[in-house]
This record gives C-alpha cells, sequence and structure tokens, in this order.
C-alpha cells in the first residue's frame, strides 16, 4: 500500500473518517517521518510535521527491515 501524505492522513483523522486499516495515525506519522527523513533535514521533517527534533528521535524515528538488510550487506562486505 503506497503511504498518503501526512496532511492527507491528518485531514482524514480529522474529519472523522474511518481508518484504512488497523494501523494508528500515530504509526503512520511515524513512518512517514522515517520516510522522509531518509532523504531531508530533520529540522524540515520536522517542521511539516509539527513535531520537535527531541520528539522524532525519541518517539518517531523506526528502524525498519530495509535497515536490517542494509546492516547485515555491510557486515558481510567488511569480513
Amino acid at each position: 500500500m503506497e503511504q498518503e501524505p501526512a496532511h492527507e492522513l491528518l485531514t482524514r483523522h480529522r474529519l472523522g473518517c474511518p481508518a484504512i486499516s488497523s494501523i494508528t495515525l500515530q504509526e503512520e506519522r511515524a513512518s512517514r517521518q522515517t520516510e522522509l527523513q531518509r532523504e531531508l533535514p530533520l529540522h524540515m521533517v520536522c517542521s511539516w510535521l509539527g513535531n520537535s527534533p527531541r520528539i522524532a528521535q525519541q518517539s518517531c524515528l523506526l528502524v525498519t527491515e530495509d535497515d536490517f538488510a542494509r546492516a547485515a550487506w555491510a557486515k558481510k562486505v567488511m569480513v
């Protein structure tokens, strides 16, 4: 499933529309924060999503399956 932009998630939530899946708004927001953070500076992403860099680092940034795969590949290359 393709990720919705953060503003569409918040609009749907504010209008009281039912969730598309069982994923909560906080989980969707954290997922989007993680995706945007890979491409853009932390301060920009936090400004768009309305949180602080401290909160993002404590609560929003996630470790993904791709992160684990890259780490495993990096270890193989170093050996």
